[in-house]
């Protein structure tokens, strides 16, 4: 099967993290490359001209940007934030106690809190999120509101929270990538994680 444009996406988003992280020569033009030097780094094989279109489409939505008017690209901000994200949400990243934590000691839950229910309020309210949702909307509304619930306890279970949140958080951030929707999900994934 072929693999879709959100999978290599995401393939190459992993692939230029990487990249970033490994020790490359002095010559690696500080993390950019030519889409002919990305592909092989890729987990998957694809053609050219697909490639070239993901290239544009990661491009338009600002996770890579380009070398002022060369043809090479690396991670933009957006996308080091994205591809963090990917990586800590791997269903066997969590955290790495299983504690609670409580909102006097930790006030970002406020801000996590409200957070959550202005996405939820803009989920609710968005003609493109019922479009592209359809009924599913629904549940990721219910998704939020539950999370929502937990960070407004005194206390907080933030494996309980993880849980919860990031997986609904990360798919939002993919369904609704170059939208204000996905700017949201990133924000509280980025909050999330600095709790954590």
């Amino acid at each position: 099967m072929k693999p879709t444009l959100s999978e290599v996406r995401g393939h190459t988003i992993d692939a230029l993290y990487a990249y970033l992280h490994e020790d490359n020569p002095q010559d690696a033009q500080d993390g950019y490359l030519q889409p002919h030097q990305i592909a092989p780094l890729l987990d998957v094989t694809v053609s050219k001209h697909f490639f070239g279109h993901v290239i544009q489409a990661m491009r338009d939505d600002g996770t890579i940007e380009p070398m002022s008017n060369f043809w090479m690209f690396r991670l933009s901000p957006a996308g080091v934030v994205e591809a963090e994200s990917r990586v800590v949400a791997d269903e066997t990243k969590t955290p790495a106690s299983d504690r609670f934590v409580s909102r006097t000691d930790n006030t970002d839950l406020f801000e996590l809190e409200a957070e959550i229910g202005s996405l939820a309020g803009a989920l609710q309210t968005s003609n493109e999120a019922g479009a592209i949702l359809g009924s599913d909307r629904e549940a990721l509304i219910g998704e939020l509101e539950a999370a929502s619930l937990i960070a407004s306890k005194t206390r907080v279970r933030l494996k309980a929270l993880w849980s919860l949140l990031m997986p609904t958080l990360r798919f939002l951030s993919e369904k609704f990538a170059s939208g204000a929707i996905g700017d949201a999900a990133k924000r509280l994934i980025e909050l999330l994680l600095k709790i954590i």
